[in-house]
């Protein structure tokens, strides 16, 4: 990786802080950011649990954290902390920091190929690990960065409730790499039992990890703990430098101060945003949509603004028509939050629907919640309760679609001699599914690559660019969760 003298662009809102008011008399108070008092290195010696996650959101299930000596295991039950504040070095940034969870560790360097981390207190050089300062150590709610001095490597973390986010700044050279270790113990996880590991042609790191925790091995001899990982490399990150521009990410706090997402762009001086993954009717991103300030947004239409589209509505015509194919007329659909994403996959489903004729009963359309496994499961049960169950449901997406299966294994019933199954995504979880998982997968890498184009077209030649909406077409990948009715 090469550094380049580039201008800043803004990519993808994350909301990371929260913005609160009252109402007090008739005027409106701004609460104060209690997050600035957080300590989170308070309890970091002499502690086993690996509690030092301030990358992390409250309650989420990604934890990304710096990792001094997790690695070394747990013997007697103490060596071990994660994150030990008397620790000069660095031996990684796990993107769940749990004593009980080993593997997929990250750690860029720059120099010769190490693949082994190293003593907490190597001085030879043997392994990967980095000194750093706490001078040059930021640590709050939410966010961590961190100096590697070994390497002049700038590491960032945050996270959303289920994503870990990292981000590294590289001096300039061609000797640059990020490690990507998937057997790297953290405390008690335990030695890799067996893994996998593959590249997907739209530029995601995926695959799985099996571990025997200490823990386990000891209370409950014979089981043991698989870990699926999906990494995304982002397209738009490396088509905007490409094109010579940065990437900056925004939020609403900038050490103590809050400020809008437009102020934080101004103050950032960004040529412009693609926004992304965010509650679009927030006033705030209305307010930057409805600016100066040139903007891309990814599966939302605002009014003369440019928008790049996951082809929503025939991906939902796609999966309805393989099922059909398949010989099945009583298609159920259990969608996420009104969004304009779920929007365009009903207008998939119910057009493609009268398109073969196909009459959908009102109980058959559920409204779940995307990526929350529980609620799919409750509205499986709703469906499997009606006097005449579907013989086909569609999921809100892959991930969701655990929860329906499990709904439909405790019913007895088995997926696809007594009900069959579809998805949404394509993610590497529905292709190590049993049976394998009818899914749609977008064309994410696409999604970032065009976003990129189109935002750097409206910054160089504004008078030429018209605001276009732009779909991304996927594909379908079969599997076994459909059966073919006679």
């Amino acid at each position: 990786m090469r550094k380049y003298s580039m201008k800043p662009v803004c990519f993808l809102l994350f909301l990371c802080g929260v913005f609160t008011s009252c109402v007090t008399q008739g005027k409106k108070v701004q609460q104060e950011e209690l997050s600035q008092y957080v300590e989170p290195r308070i309890g970091t010696a002499h502690c086993r649990w690996f509690h030092f996650t301030p990358g992390a959101m409250p309650f989420g299930m990604a934890k990304p954290a710096p990792s001094t000596n997790g690695h070394i295991g747990n013997k007697s039950g103490w060596e071990a902390t994660g994150y030990d504040y008397r620790d000069q070095s660095i031996e990684g940034f796990p993107c769940l920091h749990e004593f009980q969870i080993g593997g997929i560790v990250l750690m860029p360097t720059t120099g010769s190929l190490k693949t082994i981390p190293g003593a907490v207190d190597d001085s030879t050089g043997i392994g990967y690990r980095s000194r750093f300062d706490r001078a040059d150590e930021i640590a709050t709610a939410g966010y961590y960065s961190v100096l590697l001095k070994d390497y002049s490597i700038r590491a960032e973390l945050t996270a959303t409730p289920r994503v870990a986010i990292q981000r590294y700044t590289f001096p300039a050279g061609e000797d640059s790499r990020i490690l990507f270790d998937i057997g790297n113990r953290q405390g008690e996880s335990g030695a890799v039992r067996d893994a996998e590991i593959t590249f997907t042609e739209d530029g995601r790191i995926e695959g799985w990890v099996i571990t025997e925790p200490e823990y386990v091995r000891k209370y409950q001899p014979g089981a043991s703990v698989p870990l699926y990982f999906s990494a995304v490399l982002d397209s738009f990150k490396v088509q905007v430098e490409k094109l010579g521009y940065d990437i900056t990410f925004v939020n609403r706090n900038l050490g103590g101060r809050t400020m809008t997402y437009l102020e934080h762009c101004h103050y950032r001086g960004v040529d412009g945003a693609v926004i992304a993954c965010v509650d679009f009717n927030d006033p705030q991103v209305v307010e930057l949509v409805n600016s100066d300030v040139p903007v891309v947004t990814i599966d939302h239409v605002f009014n003369n603004r440019m928008a790049v589209l996951s082809d929503n509505v025939n991906g939902l015509s796609a999966l309805v028509r393989y099922a059909y194919a398949n010989g099945h007329r009583r298609i159920a659909f259990i969608h996420g939050e009104r969004t304009a994403v779920t929007e365009n996959r009903l207008a998939g489903f119910y057009k493609s629907c009268a398109e073969l004729g196909l009459q959908v009963p009102e109980e058959y359309v559920r409204s779940g919640v995307y990526h929350d496994p529980d609620r799919c499961a409750e509205e499986t049960r709703a469906l499997l309760a009606l006097p005449q169950r579907p013989t086909c449901i569609l999921f809100p997406d892959d991930f969701s679609a655990m929860g329906g299966c499990i709904a439909l294994q405790e019913a007895g019933l088995s997926i696809p001699e007594d009900i069959s199954v579809m998805g949404y995504d394509g993610i590497y979880l529905s292709r190590v599914m049993k049976p394998q998982l009818v899914t749609w997968q977008q064309n994410t890498k696409m999604l970032g690559r065009m976003a990129a184009d189109k935002l750097v077209q409206m910054i160089e030649h504004p008078r030429v660019t018209l605001a276009e909406q732009i779909p991304v077409t996927g594909k379908l990948l079969e599997g076994g969760s459909v059966r073919s009715i006679e």
